[in-house]
């Protein structure tokens, strides 16, 4: 088996990153994972305490077969930071396991993920392997499974099979343009539709969002565990895409993890099932707030892009 390397932009949150890299040494096998962390420069003086405290801390790492930090001397910016990884990364190994610094793992997750890397590393019908399952999946899966939804929280992929460098709005909007494609990705997922509508509208790229559209048109899928490996602290307002939300924080933090140091991969047929296409449809938002808001808006969107 490969192990392959993990890497994390960062840049003020001290005590996310800590909680996320002190999971990831308590897997199987880290002592056998370099860990790459990108550490962005501080863009305002409100970031300059919890850099400074994550300059001490990386110096500290421990348990990992060696740790990497890429220190920026002025300030990238989100997206900069993250291809900066990426690229470093794949100069040296040919698939990556990617985390946000707001992420928390289970013990087995460096195990599920080199697997499954290994695993479908010639499958083209897979393009990402995701160590977390969202709590409107339900728990009827007893296995891992496939679907379209692709997500970055712990998210592996192939630099084969790479499509960072393609992203584009240009591209995007080309293929919304299309009433086909677009009448595809709404009838999958009503919830990525607004999502790809949002997007454009913001001039902005979220590649989770832009992944599952590839995935719906393309016939494409992410592998995804029966039980989370994955639990997520970041909407407390720290992060650049996400907000502040206490309900949906607390949703995140209660997720149940697999409590185990290894995983069996089984043979599982490499297709979106019914059930699971069900559960993506059926999703729009994590609250009624959240929902109503998304309904009233949905309409202007719309009538913004195509009129």
């Amino acid at each position: 088996m490969n192990y392959y390397p993990v890497i994390i932009p960062t840049l003020c949150r001290y005590e996310h990153l800590k909680r996320c890299v002190d999971s990831l040494a308590k897997n199987t096998h880290a002592d056998k994972t370099e860990l790459i962390i990108s550490l962005d420069y501080p863009a305002k003086e409100s970031h300059r305490e919890g850099y400074e405290k994550i300059l001490t801390y990386i110096k500290s790492i421990k348990g990992f077969k060696k740790v990497t930090c890429l220190k920026q001397d002025h300030n990238v910016g989100v997206w900069d930071n993250l291809m900066l990884l990426f690229d470093y990364a794949y100069t040296y190994y040919d698939a990556v396991i990617f985390t946000e610094d707001d992420n928390e793992f289970s013990p087995c997750f460096l195990d599920y993920m080199d697997k499954a890397l290994d695993k479908y590393w010639k499958e083209d019908k897979v393009t990402g392997i995701c160590g977390y399952l969202p709590i409107y999946y339900g728990k009827n899966h007893k296995d891992f499974f496939f679907t379209y939804q692709s997500s970055s929280w712990g998210w592996g992929q192939w630099k084969h099979k790479s499509q960072l460098n393609d992203l584009s709005l240009s591209q995007l909007i080309e293929l919304l343009k299309s009433t086909k494609n677009a009448l595809r990705i709404f009838l999958h997922s009503p919830r990525t539709f607004y999502q790809v509508l949002d997007m454009i509208e913001q001039r902005a790229i979220w590649e989770d969002v832009y992944f599952t559209c590839l995935n719906i048109l393309n016939e494409t899928y992410q592998l995804r565990p029966y039980k989370s490996l994955v639990r997520n602290w970041g909407m407390d307002g720290s992060g650049t895409h996400c907000g502040r939300s206490e309900k949906t924080m607390n949703i995140f933090k209660s997720s149940d993890l697999i409590d185990s140091n290894y995983v069996e991969l089984n043979e599982i047929n490499i297709k979106c099932s019914f059930q699971t296409k069900m559960q993506i449809f059926g999703y729009f938002a994590h609250t009624w707030r959240e929902g109503l808001h998304l309904m009233l808006n949905l309409p202007r969107k719309v009538i913004k892009f195509y009129f």
